[in-house]
């Protein structure tokens, strides 16, 4: 009974992927067995073959493998993202039971809060804008500024828990917006070089006032 019900949850979480084939399973029965027997197999085939819970829990970890995270979008899957939707409000309310809780807390990138789940996304956003540009200075016209400004605010107003704030300062966070325009200042800069070859912009122009403003500084 407990090796056919094991089996079937196996077969159930990954009925996504492409089968391989099916174990031969050899259940020593008896010729006659009692009601109690009988109707203890017609449950557990009743409950491990109608639960859809489990398949859906399997294209889960499908994606997390593809994709490293667990942010189901409704462009990708929409019967999959409301699904995790319901799980949370689920536990929210405590009606979740403690084996699938168990099972979706194995998921490395699992989170029960979706306010976590999208500041770990823009986070993410974030890190890989670091590592394509070098640096943490996100202009005001990238979509991540409106992110970045909310950060800045609970920054300031002591709001920012220490992980968080931890965790943007090794992508080294630019809290000062002064700092930003410093930032924004020298990536027109930069573009100049490029077009031109030299860094004698005009004055008066957006790069020769920066280039101008920082030789007032030094």
């Amino acid at each position: 009974q407990h090796l056919a019900a094991e089996y079937l949850v196996r077969l159930r979480k990954n009925i996504n992927r492409k089968p391989s084939g099916l174990e031969r399973i050899i259940l020593d029965i008896p010729t006659k067995v009692s009601a109690k027997f009988a109707d203890a197999i017609y449950t557990q085939l009743v409950k491990n073959t109608s639960e859809n819970w489990l398949e859906f829990y399997g294209k889960l970890m499908k994606f997390e493998e593809e994709n490293n995270h667990c942010r189901v979008s409704d462009e990708e899957d929409a019967s999959l993202r409301g699904w995790c939707t319901r799980q949370r409000q689920f536990f929210k309310n405590e009606s979740l039971s403690k084996k699938r809780i168990n099972l979706l807390n194995k998921l490395t990138s699992w989170t029960w809060d979706p306010y976590e789940e999208e500041w770990e996304s823009k986070y993410q956003e974030f890190s890989d804008f670091v590592a394509q540009n070098g640096h943490a200075g996100v202009p005001r016209t990238h979509p991540l500024n409106n992110w970045i400004g909310v950060q800045r605010r609970e920054f300031k107003s002591g709001k920012i828990n220490s992980i968080r704030k931890d965790r943007l300062n090794q992508l080294g966070m630019i809290w000062n917006v002064r700092e930003l325009q410093f930032y924004e200042g020298l990536m027109k800069l930069r573009e100049f070089v490029k077009e031109h070859g030299h860094a004698r912009p005009v004055f008066g122009t957006p790069s020769g006032n920066f280039v101008l403003g920082q030789r007032n500084f030094y």
